[in-house]
């Protein structure tokens, strides 16, 4: 059932456009002919086609805002992990320990982050005044400047403006809601951002290798398994000089650890605690359906930009991305086939599909492209689940969570 299931926003329609390649860009449409309706093959008519793409992106990106707007003035948080991040935050600020005893964990719930997203949080709490408003807010300008940043990196790498704009807004259309949520997710995709910034402005291959060390062991302080949001970046890295990779990648190593373990150091965030949290969390058995939606979620959104990218694009620069993007969403595909994880864990490793994405939006457009562009908006696309949660935000508005 998890193929039917998980997969009806990123496979079918993918698996579709692969059926129409085959017809060249042509589609079966009804038509009304003197002996009465029949179906048959007809070309796309090509700007029509694009026009009707474009207005569906900026409905969907549209959308998005309505519910970041509405997330903001609403006086509960939108999620329960939300919900447990401020709540864990808010207690160390006050006195509490970072991972709360037995019993503070059966409260709060087991949250298995790092201790950076519950520092970044806390801070923000203090300087803000105490006010969890001011935490989204917070959080809803750091994914404004994330895509700003997308979209900066995308136009240095020699994308057209208006090509980079779409492909940026393609990401923020993907990522959805989950992206302003006060949670980790964002934080791992600016993670993600930053090493294509490095990458982008970058010349010295030691330099770039250090700072990308130092988003390794940022990433790991988020998450445990967020290390390998930042191999593509890193692989790039080494195909600069390929000389000396294990001593290259043993420092990085070694520089990784040392941020990695510089969170530690700030008051009542003990280590064994953080050990004891990932041991519960641990203990969740690794579900196959979820691992499979996880895999098949990365496979089609590499596959969908790979269908956009014409064959004289794909260099061997595309390769390296292509194949490490994959690898890491295999290692993390298994880290997030635990109960209430999914998918979503991919997102921060879609950043990295923008330049080509955003270069196969110069190419001309197709009748093909054009067909396998609304697929990629109907897999991908959050609308529905936004105006579902835009509703239900309406009419639970004055709710606020036990915990908040």
């Amino acid at each position: 059932m998890w193929l039917f299931k998980d997969l009806h926003l990123a496979g079918w329609p993918l698996l579709l456009g692969l059926l129409l390649e085959g017809f060249g860009g042509r589609v079966w449409v009804w038509q009304r002919l003197p002996a009465g309706w029949r179906v048959h093959v007809k070309t796309v008519g090509l700007e029509r086609v694009r026009l009707a793409c474009l207005v569906a992106l900026q409905v969907c990106v549209a959308a998005v805002l309505i519910y970041v707007v509405l997330a903001f003035f609403r006086t509960a948080m939108n999620e329960w992990v939300e919900s447990g991040v401020v709540a864990i935050a808010r207690f160390w600020v006050r006195g509490g320990e970072v991972y709360p005893d037995a019993a503070g964990l059966k409260k709060f719930g087991v949250f298995p982050y790092g201790p950076l997203l519950f520092q970044v949080v806390g801070a923000v709490f203090v300087a803000a005044g105490r006010s969890v408003k001011a935490v989204k807010a917070f959080y809803i300008f750091w994914a404004f400047l994330t895509y700003g940043l997308m979209f900066f990196v995308t136009w240095r790498r020699g994308v057209a403006v208006a090509a980079a704009a779409l492909a940026v807004e393609m990401l923020a259309v993907v990522v959805g809601i989950m992206g302003f949520m006060v949670k980790a997710d964002i934080m791992l995709i600016f993670v993600s951002v930053a090493c294509l910034a490095v990458l982008a402005f970058g010349r010295d291959q030691l330099r770039i290798g250090v700072v990308l060390a130092v988003l390794a062991g940022v990433a790991f302080d988020i998450k445990v398994h967020g290390v390998f949001y930042v191999l593509p970046a890193a692989v790039e890295c080494l195909a600069m000089r390929p000389g000396r990779r294990v001593a290259k990648v043993l420092g990085a190593g070694a520089i990784a650890a040392v941020v990695a373990a510089a969170p530690f150091l700030v008051p009542r965030t003990g280590v064994l605690d953080y050990l004891n949290v990932l041991w519960i969390a641990a203990r969740d058995e690794v579900l196959f359906g979820i691992f499979l939606s996880n895999v098949a979620f990365i496979g089609m959104c590499v596959a969908g930009v790979h269908m956009l990218v014409a064959p004289a694009a794909r260099d061997a620069v595309y390769w390296r991305l292509v194949v490490s993007v994959l690898v890491a969403g295999f290692f993390v595909s298994v880290f997030a086939a635990k109960v209430e994880a999914g998918p979503h864990h991919l997102l921060p490793l879609l950043p990295y599909l923008c330049v080509p994405l955003g270069r196969a939006f110069e190419q001309r457009f197709d009748a093909r492209r054009a067909v396998l562009f609304g697929l990629f908006l109907v897999a991908f696309q959050p609308v529905t689940s936004v105006v579902g949660d835009v509703f239900l935000m309406v009419e639970h508005w004055g709710a606020v969570r036990a915990l908040i």
